[in-house]
């Protein structure tokens, strides 16, 4: 390999290496929503509505009408 070759090989690793990252990242915040979702759940003092944009084979057909979240919590 010659040297311009070596540079893009280390050009993409390094790309490769910053995907990772982000991912990692997006994985942490995913968590830290879910988190809070279940907290939210329940600190809200729910009311629940009927929610007609909900496909007719949807899992939960009831949201809150205050934190959105579905009636069930463990489709939170």
């Amino acid at each position: 390999m010659n040297n311009e070759s070596i540079i893009i090989t280390g050009i993409i690793n390094d790309k490769w290496r910053e995907i990772y990252k982000y991912e990692e990242i997006i994985k942490n915040l995913r968590n830290e929503i879910k988190t809070n979702k279940k907290k939210l759940f329940n600190t809200c003092k729910h009311e629940w509505v009927f929610d007609f944009a909900e496909p007719f084979d949807s899992r939960c057909k009831y949201k809150c009408k205050f934190c959105n979240l579905p009636k069930n919590p463990h489709y939170i």
